[in-house]
């Protein structure tokens, strides 16, 4: 069975796998699944997902802090994790890279004192955190 929503794209892809592969393994398919690609609203809903695991993590859910997101921060993950093609991972990897790296050495180091706000904004090309 062929799982999608648009007639074409199933008849591309069975095209497809009938001219790259033979019979015998043809046969053992059991199912073909095509996916469209992601929009970027759905990639913000996946953010908003991905940023809620983030401070439930162990270190920072006991840690009595604020944080308060300035739009520009989440519009530049969105703009460094964005990928149609590559679905989520190039965004986990934004997250990590840009926002849970900084962040965990900012806590190692003291600066973010518990019941303290982080206001988190985007600043020359990087995610800007700020003590308050």
């Amino acid at each position: 069975a062929l799982r999608t929503s648009s007639n074409r794209a199933a008849v591309q892809v069975l095209r497809a796998v009938g001219q790259t592969f033979r019979p015998e393994f043809q046969n053992r398919l059991d199912n073909i699944i095509v996916f469209k690609p992601l929009t970027r609203e759905l990639v913000r809903g996946i953010l908003t997902k991905e940023l809620g695991r983030l401070y439930e993590r162990r270190g920072l859910r006991d840690r009595g802090w604020a944080v308060e997101w300035e739009a520009s921060a989440l519009e530049f993950l969105l703009e460094k994790g964005f990928s149609p093609d590559m679905g989520a991972r190039p965004l986990k990897r934004a997250v990590q890279r840009y926002l849970a790296d900084p962040l965990a050495e900012m806590l190692l180091s003291g600066q973010v004192p518990d019941g303290s706000t982080l206001r988190i904004e985007e600043g020359e090309g990087a995610l800007v955190m700020a003590v308050g």
